[in-house]
């Protein structure tokens, strides 16, 4: 009579772990797939909202001579498809919502890619601050970042770091930052081209008003309404 050996593994053995391998991959990649789903849905969903405030944005007073809203709810929706999504849901959500904001701005091209050119610094800048990475360095500053958020231990889901409001609040200062430096040159250019306002410094302190509120609200309104309510905890993807 033959005595299987201990060590060996019988075919059976075999065939069952790569059966449950294969199990194991198939659940990974539906896994993944519905939740590349849930992503695409989120940024055409809010995409969709922005363009959607149109009217609302329209009828909102407006600087004379300037041709710009005081205020201008089309980025908000812009900010809580990054909060809830990051990056990348963000980003999709802004260039989507900016093109078809042309079939509805006064000024099409210009406006819309305004719009895109003052909310991204408020997207791209807190996500590299964020994002998870092997970098050293990195990992310190989720370390200062989970410190700041006044959390025992760094999280390397960038959306739960902003959650905190010392941390979120600091990387919107500098984006607001960036975010004015960048759109005075820009303006200084597009403004007397498309409005016809050639007064420097009109365009100056208005940019910097207009920049600065809608700096505030894209900041606050998003930030409340993902991470002081159940939505980043029921649908949150990063």
């Amino acid at each position: 009579m033959q005595h299987q050996n201990k060590n060996e593994v019988s075919p059976s053995t075999v065939r069952e772990g790569n059966d449950e391998n294969e199990m194991e991959m198939e659940m990974l990649g539906i896994s993944k797939s519905s939740e590349k789903v849930k992503k695409v849905a989120v940024a055409a969903i809010m995409a969709s909202l922005s363009v959607a405030v149109t009217p609302i944005a329209a009828g909102i007073p407006r600087i004379p001579g300037f041709g710009i809203a005081i205020f201008d709810p089309i980025s908000l929706f812009w900010m809580i498809a990054f909060l809830i999504g990051g990056f990348w849901v963000g980003l999709v959500s802004m260039i989507t919502g900016a093109i078809m904001l042309n079939f509805f701005d006064p000024t099409p091209i210009f406006g819309p890619l305004l719009k895109f050119l003052a909310t991204f610094p408020m997207v791209v800048l807190p996500w590299l601050a964020v994002r998870k990475t092997g970098d050293k360095r990195h990992s310190r500053l989720l370390s200062v970042a989970a410190k700041v958020a006044q959390r025992k231990e760094p999280s390397h889901q960038g959306g739960i770091i902003l959650s905190g409001e010392r941390v979120f609040g600091a990387l919107m200062m500098v984006s607001y930052l960036i975010r004015i430096s960048m759109m005075v040159p820009v303006n200084l250019v597009v403004v007397p081209f498309i409005w016809g306002v050639t007064d420097a410094g009109f365009i100056i302190t208005y940019t910097l008003i207009l920049n600065t509120l809608q700096s505030f609200w894209d900041a606050l309104i998003p930030f409340i309404v993902v991470h002081r309510t159940p939505v980043f905890r029921n649908y949150g993807m990063w």
